[in-house]
């Protein structure tokens, strides 16, 4: 009876365990790709496309609202940048500057694949790069594992897809 008693503690103890870790890696995952999405949904795809961005980093400059005078999009002076090191399993968000001095950084860890994919001009998923242009959408592939004190293992993905502007 004993025996019967402690196994279903300690099942017990395992699934919230498991619930714990699910929700900690579900929370990184969405706080990740809000994060970026609403970056992106700032810039506008000749600006992202003339930065090299990449599987493992994007780069641009965000609107700062319409010039009338000039009928074209004013930009930020600074840029926001993405880079993703497999590695470190981090994902870093920095604000610089156009010298290239980082003037704020955040990083996101626990982050096990490359973010970031466009479409091609058959609408195939591809890694990123220059030919956004094609698609006007980064699809934002976002990975997070999780490992509990006890060792439980949890890997979330969530998935955003943010049309780009284009004019």
């Amino acid at each position: 009876m004993v025996t019967g008693l402690f196994y279903i503690l300690n099942s017990g103890q395992n699934i919230n365990d498991l619930s714990s870790v699910k929700v900690a890696a579900q929370t990184q995952a969405r706080r990740v790709i809000d994060w970026i999405g609403r970056d992106l949904r700032q810039t506008v795809v000749w600006e992202l496309a003339n930065n090299s961005p990449s599987a493992t980093h994007v780069k641009f400059r965000p609107v700062l609202g319409w010039n009338i005078a000039g009928n074209t999009y004013q930009l930020d002076t600074n840029y926001i940048e993405y880079n993703y090191n497999a590695g470190a399993r981090t994902l870093t968000r920095n604000t610089v500057d156009a010298t290239g001095t980082v003037l704020k950084s955040w990083v996101f860890s626990d982050i096990v694949a490359q973010p970031f994919f466009t479409r091609d001009a058959l609408g195939n998923l591809i890694v990123l790069d220059n030919t956004v242009g094609t698609s006007k959408k980064v699809i934002t592939l976002i990975s997070v594992n999780k490992v509990s004190d006890k060792g439980v293992n949890s890997t979330i993905s969530l998935t955003l897809e943010t049309k780009i502007r284009n004019e």
